[in-house]
């Protein structure tokens, strides 16, 4: 039995990345094998096992066959003599395919270390299009080591087109793509991601909310702020944001709010001064098909479907900024106030590329919830209302408040 540490361990180790986690490949072993040496086996199709004591995921050697369609169409088989090469064989890329014996010395069949050197991403074998999953790996591997120079081979970035094109994304499930979407969301460089999925054409049926953005004519849309390059702005707003916010519910929340403005050019005509029901709905349906964790879908439908009156939540009426805040649920989720202060702040003096003097969006919303949620309904009780009149009460003495905050802003 031979154990070699394999994959991101090593890539990461030689590229002077911090490591998350190590993986191992056994071979000459069977599962037998190792539960007699008190692995812990995990899994029920695939020979993965815990090491006893530092956790760590110990494999069999194996080989994959393709059997059906998409990422999970394929028969796994293992024994003690599947070799070392015909494991790393069937792995995505070739940075990702080398191995290090118990000596230290590296087992490098594909030319990884020399790939690792010059920066590229390029696949191992024809078999990289049998997995359509990778497509998104790769886009998010350029996502992850784009400020170190990499770049895709130009054969890899012709096979991703070529997988596209015969429709192997058709058989992908939408939370396999959200898992490789968030990882990329929280790279230094998310927008990369979604350049490479627009260049091999993936990005219209992963994301086509993202696609129509970049195909819209933006000197309709934008026709105000002289912006004329949507596909280079969406890239670019995203890329902008990241800097500034590496939260990925922020992050995503601004990319919803992107796609919604070209979804917006269609009713310039209609008023959406407290609710844009049109976003929320678009939003909605993206994260639903996208299986959006609940904490950031819920953030990015309300700063789309709010934007409008947030933009100008300075000009609006203290008692509708009071029925905002019941809206959002702002009493309970507080939270969620710091985080549209972030967003539209981030909007309006990064997307809009304007300058407002004495008026900050962001610092107008958390100051009047901040003054208005100091009112108590203790003291209200104290004063013998009751039923109604006690949420009555509590409106007009927040109403209050923020007026008083206002004459001082």
């Amino acid at each position: 039995m031979k154990i070699y540490l394999v994959g991101g361990a090593i890539r990461d180790k030689l590229l002077d990345i911090q490591i998350k986690d190590r993986d191992w490949v056994v071979v000459g072993a069977t599962p037998e094998t190792l539960l007699n040496l008190k692995f812990k086996k995990v899994g029920k199709d695939f020979p993965v096992f815990l090491h006893p004591y530092s956790k760590e995921e110990y494999s069999l050697a194996r080989i994959d066959r393709k059997c059906g369609y998409g990422h999970t169409g394929f028969k796994t088989y293992f024994s003690e003599k599947i070799t070392l090469e015909e494991d790393l064989i069937r792995r995505d890329l070739t940075i990702n395919a080398i191995a290090q014996d118990k000596h230290g010395s590296y087992i490098d069949f594909f030319n990884g270390l020399k790939d690792l050197k010059n920066r590229v991403l390029r696949h191992i074998s024809p078999a990289f299009c049998e997995d359509p999953l990778r497509i998104f790996r790769v886009a998010r591997f350029s996502a992850t080591l784009n400020h170190l120079g990499f770049y895709i081979a130009k054969e890899t970035m012709q096979l991703m087109i070529d997988m596209v094109k015969n429709g192997e994304l058709m058989y992908l499930t939408q939370d396999r793509i959200w898992k490789e979407t968030e990882k990329a969301l929280n790279t230094r460089n998310p927008h990369v991601y979604f350049q490479i999925l627009y260049h091999c054409n993936a990005l219209s049926i992963a994301f086509p909310e993202i696609n129509m953005a970049c195909q819209y004519n933006l000197k309709r849309v934008y026709r105000y702020y002289k912006i004329f390059n949507f596909k280079s702005n969406v890239f670019l707003e995203i890329a902008r944001i990241s800097n500034l916010n590496q939260e990925i519910d922020i992050r995503f929340s601004y990319l919803c709010n992107i796609i919604c403005q070209v979804k917006r050019c269609y009713f310039d005509n209609c008023s959406f001064e407290f609710y844009d029901l049109i976003s929320k709905k678009l939003i909605e349906m993206l994260c639903k098909r996208l299986c959006v964790p609940a904490y950031i879908k819920s953030l990015s439908i309300i700063f789309s479907a709010w934007f409008k009156f947030l933009s100008v939540i300075h000009l609006q009426s203290s008692e509708n900024i009071i029925m905002f805040f019941n809206k959002v649920d702002a009493w309970r989720k507080p939270y969620r106030i710091n985080k549209l202060s972030v967003l539209i702040d981030l909007y309006m003096f990064s997307f809009m590329n304007i300058e407002v003097k004495n008026i900050c969006q962001g610092d107008f919303l958390k100051n009047t919830f901040n003054v208005s949620n100091k009112i108590s309904t203790k003291s209200i009780l104290c004063s013998g209302f009751s039923g109604i009149e006690i949420r009555n009460e509590l409106v007009r003495l927040r109403v209050i408040a923020i007026n008083i905050f206002r004459k001082n802003f």
